[in-house]
């Protein structure tokens, strides 16, 4: 009887055992499947946050496209800007609103910050170098702003458009030589122009001017600062389409981005344990 009752507890003992690891095992598959869904919604929440942080950076780009008339692009190591003078709609600013308004009503959690209001602002990084339209100059101005010395050139053509013909005893050049590469043209449908090609000094003041046949003027003017503005100028509004190319040093760790400064996105996904803030990139 004793060795019935010993088998019994034993069998009893290992049935225990059996139950508790099929529980233990059955406990892990449940902790195990929470852990993929879990993982699996909160790359879901990433893939979405991205998805949205790319549409906005799209749209955006084909804002300043169209309503800020500024083509732009990146190659290699340089940001390079397209536009006519004069043409860039007026509307920017409202376009950009307008935007945000629809992208906040119909995209849940997401929020536009516009950092800088009264026309079109972009800063070259890592240079920190700005390009603007300065306000009350009718879209005829450019103006590159430095905030550091980190670049090697500046490339500027200027092509005067179809009709109006550059005087050519009318050009004037005044640059200091310096530590920046400068190349300037102005020229016209064929082909007569005003240029300079060498290096600056950004201490010191400079200019390349040109005159048509008939008296208008386009300028590119350098003030003397400390790291190298440049001003360029349709003063009379003919049209003067204008290609801006801005070489950054060589840098082993980045490449240059076109960004709007003091613009963000931010896509608040917290729910899903996923929050994307980014800068609002154009190039």
């Amino acid at each position: 009887m004793m060795v019935k009752g010993k088998k019994a507890v034993l069998i009893s003992i290992s049935l225990l055992i059996i139950c508790l690891a099929i529980l233990s095992y059955a406990v892990i598959q449940s902790d195990y499947r929470k852990n993929i869904v879990r993982e699996s919604t909160e790359m879901s929440a990433i893939d979405r946050a991205n998805s949205i942080v790319s549409g906005v950076q799209t749209s955006v780009r084909k804002i300043v496209s169209m309503s800020g008339g500024v083509n732009i692009s990146v190659n290699g190591m340089s940001a390079v800007f397209k536009e006519t003078l004069g043409s860039g709609a007026s509307n920017f600013d409202e376009q950009l609103s307008r935007y945000k308004r629809f992208l906040e009503t119909f995209t849940d959690k997401t929020n536009l910050t516009i950092g800088n209001s009264g026309g079109l602002i972009l800063n070259i990084l890592p240079a920190n170098i700005a390009y603007t339209h300065p306000s009350g100059t009718g879209g005829q101005t450019i103006k590159l702003v430095a905030g550091s010395s980190n670049y090697s050139q500046y490339d500027i053509d200027a092509f005067v458009p179809g009709g109006k013909l550059i005087d050519l005893a009318k050009c004037a050049a005044s640059i200091t030589p310096g530590t920046k590469k400068l190349d300037i043209i102005i020229i016209d449908a064929l082909d007569r122009s005003c240029e300079y090609s060498g290096t600056f000094d950004p201490a010191s003041a400079g200019y390349v001017t040109a005159n048509t046949t008939t008296n208008e003027k386009i300028s590119v003017t350098i003030p003397a600062g400390t790291y190298g503005d440049v001003i360029i100028e349709d003063i009379n509004k003919i049209g003067v389409a204008v290609t801006t190319n801005v070489t950054l040093l060589i840098s082993s760790w980045t490449r240059p981005a076109v960004v709007m400064p003091g613009a963000n996105i931010t896509v608040n996904l917290s729910a899903y344990g996923v929050t994307d803030i980014e800068s609002v990139m154009v190039a």
